[in-house]
């Protein structure tokens, strides 16, 4: 017996001997800790969970194996090897399970039946962008950034499958944490934000009825998280620099002279003789570069600090962010200051409760004018380089300000250089951005939620022309707007969930949702300071008249009753259904309320068609069909106006009583129209989501057919009822069908090191179905089979090789001399493009990762305005051109597109499509290096996480545009560049 007894004990200290201590730390792979992953010995009933640091410990031995598992990640195997195992989980790839932001709840993404793409933060921070809209370019199919400007802080607008009207709005609805967003988005911190979804289909969107023809973008901000506190720091610093990946450029001062003396010479005139007016001898003294001295290299600097935790009551997120940068454009700049505190607090097993507030300050400086001559840009352009840029003795004493020269006809006496220095074009706004929202169980099955928004806005626009700046007569000039905005946003629902047996769930919402809009405006102009640099508009001495003060209120209030049916049967067939009755205030009372629903269907095919397979791990097939409204109405002069089911009346209209006598009053600037209702979007979707060879790849495939009815239109009335038109609703069509192709490849993928590829790709179709009359605008025309963004232009046939004269087609082909823009104008092309998309790269090896982007746009026009202004053919004496005109003709046999010179020629620079070129494009538009180094480093640092990243922004880009950037087309003014951006950031986390 005593034997028996010492063996076991022996065997028991050899076991003993043989156990350790196994112990370490689990992240994400943002290397934040994770709070209640569990850690499992396998083989045994051993296992226990780590702690709000993301630590653990157990009792293991060399060989054994622990495993790692936690909602929404990967769970992972390890074998012991060392007494300290530190461990990262990934992302689950198969994402079926993750949870996603919908209207008005969430959703996982197995049971979506709609079109929606999800984008996370870590995407939109690796852009260094200061406005979100720039960043999300090329992240989500369907999603298309419009033309946006270089300017620093300027956002871009959003399209969501196609332009789904002809006059009213075509911008998506912006959502932000669950309630309407009227702010720009340029107020929004990109480092604030989790995720923006994009809601695509009528399924996804229709439940906001009246506001979703466009598609719904919902960007939902940080908050806390049941884990330890975490602070985080995070800085950008960088530079940026203006892009011409064309080379364009205007003539220097040897080649300016060239050409005008030609172009006197042509016209039989003397440019050697002082008298004629045109005296241009060939000698010059100055060769002024005035485009280099409007651009310079621009600086970027982000600073970002937050801190987020909590536990299982209370979490929070509170974060400071301050932006801060300097265009490539002397004189303008981008200043915000953003402050966000989000908490959520768990009271008991029924009543939880949160709030959010989001503080913003804007200052910026922008372009002081994108037409003209007047801009330190447009000018620049226009400029003769023969002028220079400070007053000489030869200089006109009565045109010298500042010591700046005036005496400057080639730009109408404006100086672009003095207009940086002298003049002001600013901007300020505060705003802030509150949220309430209330939970309440009132049994585990039923649950009652309110949301209270409230937004509001004040802004002070400056525009000054300083005493100095001579180009002016007025003793300098100063303008001051003051607007000022608020949102109230209230929605009230009750959610219902159940399951029948163990194969069918129900969940049934409905709510209530109204939203109050107010705007109002204030504006005055004055004239005539004292001092050269106190030019505010209270300084002035000179009269002010009633037409120098104006002012504005708009406002909205809307009304809804949303519900919606979601059925689930197996975790596998997906049905949803919505309905929501919508009213708005800009509407007549016969047309007040509209009906809007949609139907969803999905259905998960894996487990009944490849159950077990070793190459198909997801396919799920969708389908949906639905409508929704437009209610965004436009006035004449394309802006939104709520009113127009009334009549509107202007004041201080001068009413001609006699031959000289006026009256001051009040008259109706546009009749009344009390049938006014919605625009109404019908959408069919049809997708396929799939995982493939154990989800190494997977993606989607989207086919939609969207019309859009009832349109709001423009319709010209007789002259005799005092009015040029009217807003109706008319009976046009107008169809977008479109295909979406996005898919996710890793090409490599190990423990240490794996390669991703993400690619997507839309193509899309329009045309009116229907129109009443056939439309003609200057350089486009609405008919019935054609497309809303032609263009409509007179087609350019070259030069004659014999006399030089430029040639036209007329309507029927035939060459002509004769330009008729009337009746030779035709369909030549399309504003938006075809087919676009990008391919993402992205290597990760032991902590390096390595992204880069690669984002195209094929099948569009653009017309180049710069170009029609610069290449007059003499027409703009004595304006600079631009430097293609040096291809000139010169002589009887020259062949060239580029007619010749003529001083102030009559038939110089009209609008045609010598000036359209394919502004199809490929963009290298980031790459991304960064390095997080070893948890273990960082540990014995005291921190949680250092990485550091250098990126760089629109890189490359390659088109036949010849202007700066191909997607600035289209527009009456000269456009900010968007420049290269190259940032250094460091992040690190304690």
């Amino acid at each position: 017996m005593k034997l028996k007894l010492s063996l076991l004990l022996l065997g028991l200290f050899s076991l003993a001997v043989q156990a350790q201590l196994v112990q370490g730390t689990v992240t994400d792979e943002d290397q934040i800790p994770l709070f209640g992953v569990t850690v499992l010995l396998e083989g045994s009933t051993a296992g226990t969970t780590t702690d709000f640091d993301g630590k653990y410990s157990i009792s293991a031995n060399q060989g054994d194996t622990l495993t790692f598992s936690y909602l929404g990640y990967t769970t992972r195997t390890i074998v012991v090897n060392a007494s300290v195992l530190n461990v990262t989980l990934q992302e689950d790839l198969n994402e079926l399970d993750e949870v996603v932001v919908v209207a008005y709840g969430t959703s996982t993404k197995k049971a979506l039946t709609g079109a929606l793409v999800s984008v996370k933060s870590e995407k939109i921070t690796e852009q260094p962008q200061a406005n979100l809209t720039n960043s999300l370019q090329g992240l989500a199919p369907g999603l298309q950034v419009l033309q946006g400007s270089g300017q620093p802080g300027e956002g871009a607008g959003l399209l969501i499958r196609g332009i789904g009207s002809l006059s009213a709005g075509v911008q998506p609805l912006i959502v932000v944490d669950g309630a309407v967003f009227n702010g720009g988005l340029s107020q929004l911190n990109p480092s604030d934000i989790e995720s923006v979804n994009v809601l695509k289909d009528a399924s996804s969107a229709s439940i906001y009825g009246s506001r979703a023809a466009n598609g719904v973008v919902l960007i939902t901000t940080k908050t806390g998280k049941n884990q330890k506190t975490v602070y985080t720091i995070n800085t950008e610093v960088g530079f940026t620099q203006n892009t011409n990946p064309n080379d364009f450029r205007v003539m220097n001062a040897t080649e300016y002279v060239e050409y005008y003396r030609e172009a006197m010479i042509n016209s039989g005139i003397d440019p050697d003789d002082p008298t004629t007016g045109f005296y241009l001898p060939i000698d010059q003294t100055f060769d002024t570069d005035w485009v280099n001295e409007a651009f310079r290299a621009g600086s970027y600097k982000k600073y970002d600090f937050s801190v987020r935790g909590g536990n299982e009551k209370t979490s929070f997120f509170s974060s400071l962010g301050y932006t801060d940068q300097t265009g490539s454009i002397v004189g303008t700049d981008f200043e915000r200051i953003t402050g966000t505190l989000n908490l959520k607090h768990k009271a008991n097993e029924k009543f939880d409760f949160g709030g959010k507030i989001q503080v913003n300050y804007r200052n910026s400086n922008d372009l002081i004018s994108d037409t003209g001559r007047s801009g330190q840009l447009s000018g620049a352009y226009n400029t003769a380089p023969i002028e220079p840029i400070f007053a000489t003795e030869d200089t006109n004493p009565a045109l010298v300000g500042a010591g700046y020269n005036f005496d400057i006809p080639s730009n109408a006496q404006h100086n672009s250089v003095a207009t940086a220095v002298l003049n002001e074009n600013s901007s300020e706004i505060w705003s802030f951005n509150t949220n309430l929202d209330l939970g309440y169980n009132f049994t585990p099955k039923l649950r009652g939620e309110i949301l209270a928004n409230y937004y509001y806005f004040s802004t002070i626009n400056k525009d000054k022309i300083g005493k100095l700046y001579l180009a002016e007569t007025e003793g300098g000039n100063a303008f001051e707007n003051r607007a000022s905005g608020n949102t109230f946003n209230f929605i009230g629902s009750l959610a219902y969930n159940t399951t029948i047996g163990d194969d069918h769930e129900f969940e049934l919402k409905s709510g209530f949702e109204t939203t109050r809009e107010r705007f109002s405006s204030l504006s005055i102009a004055t004239r005539d300071f004292v001092f050269a640099n106190l030019n505010d508009v209270g300084l002035a001495i000179g009269d002010i008249t009633p037409d120098d003060i104006n002012s504005g209120f708009d406002g909205l209030n809307l009304a809804g009753f949303f519900g919606r049916l979601k059925y689930a049967y197996k975790d596998k067939l997906f049905i949803e259904g919505s309905l929501r009755t919508d009213g708005a205030s800009n509407f007549g009372e016969a047309n007040r309320w509209g009906t809007f629903g949609a139907v969803g269907l999905s259905y998960v095919l894996t487990d009944d068609l490849f159950k077990n397979s070793e190459i198909v791990n997801n396919l799920k097939l969708r389908a949906s069909y639905g409508t929704s409204g437009n209610y965004t109405l436009l006035n004449d002069d394309g802006n939104i106006d709520n009113f127009l089911w009334r009549d509107l009346y202007r004041l201080g209209v001068d009413n001609a009583i006699g031959p000289s006598d006026v009256l001051g009053g009040a008259a109706v600037r546009s009749p009344a129209n009390p049938l006014l209702q919605w625009e109404k979007n019908e959408q069919l979707d049809v997708g396929l989501d799939f995982g493939l060879f154990n989800n190494r790849l997977s993606g989607s495939v989207d086919y939609f057919r969207r019309n859009s009815l009832d349109l709001l239109f423009n319709i010209p009335l007789s002259l005799t009822s005092g009015f040029g038109s009217q807003t109706v609703n008319s009976d046009a069509e107008l169809l977008n069908t479109g295909y979406e192709v996005s898919l996710n490849a890793y090409i490599l993928r190990n423990d240490d090191f794996y390669w991703r590829t993400d690619a997507n790709v839309a193509f899309y179709d329009q045309e009116i179905t229907s129109i009443p009359d056939e439309v003609i605008f200057n350089t486009s025309i609405w008919q019935e089979g054609g497309r809303s963004d032609n263009w409509y232009l007179q087609r350019y046939n070259g030069v004659d090789p014999a006399t030089g004269d430029a040639l036209y087609l007329d309507a029927d082909g035939n060459s002509t001399p004769d330009y008729d823009s009337d009746e030779s104008r035709v369909v030549v092309g399309q504003r938006t493009p075809d087919t676009y998309g990008s391919i993402t790269n992205t290597f990760d090896y032991n902590g390096i990762l390595l992204s880069f982007m690669f984002f195209y746009s094929y099948g569009s026009d653009g017309y180049f305005d710069l170009g029609e202004e610069l290449n007059t053919d003499g027409a703009n004496f004595s304006a600079n051109q631009w430097a293609i005109a040096l291809n000139r003709w010169q002589q009887p046999g020259d062949i060239t597109d580029v007619p010749r010179a003529i001083i102030n020629n009559p038939n110089g620079g009209f609008q045609s499509t010598r000036y359209l070129y394919d502004n199809s494009y490929i963009r290298l538009q980031n790459i991304s290096l960064g390095y997080t180094l070893p948890q273990k480093v960082v540990a014995n640092l005291g921190m949680s996480n250092i990485s550091f990243r250098l990126t760089g922004q629109n890189l490359w880009t390659h088109s036949d545009f010849p202007g700066f950037d191909p997607r600035f087309t289209d527009s009456d003014s000269v456009q900010y560049p968007v420049p290269r951006t190259i940032t250094f950031s460091a992040n690190l986390s304690f």
